[in-house]
């Protein structure tokens, strides 16, 4: 008679999945890395909410993947930046050579990155 548990592979303990081997997920948005401390610094010598705003335009920066985009004021609420810090931070971060800014009125700023590497 034939005998099937035979040729059956043995169940190794390392492939059982445990809390410390399963990676865990992050609902929602999240910081896209690396950004290089010179990168982090550099901008955090700017004034003001800049670093704040910085944050912002990294995370939308991550999420249409190096495309131009509109900055969000919901995002920067939740990072409680105002409306007009937003729009100073970004004259200080465009002044800075980090991103340009297409501005067209009664819309939201178009932003580019022009650096990669983070900032």
């Amino acid at each position: 008679m034939f005998d099937q548990n035979k040729y059956r592979a043995g169940i190794n303990e390392n492939m059982i999945p445990t809390k410390n081997n399963t990676k865990k997920r992050i609902n929602g948005k999240f910081l896209k890395g690396p950004i290089s401390l010179d990168d982090l610094s550099k901008v955090a010598t700017l004034p003001g909410k800049t670093l704040a705003t910085m944050i912002a335009i990294w995370i939308l920066d991550s999420i249409h993947n190096g495309e131009t985009f509109k900055l969000s004021m919901e995002l920067l609420r939740k990072l409680s930046v105002s409306r007009n810090a937003a729009y100073r931070s970004l004259k200080h971060l465009e002044d800075a050579g980090i991103i340009t800014v297409g501005r067209l009125s009664g819309r939201l700023p178009l932003i580019t990155m022009t650096e990669r590497g983070g900032a």
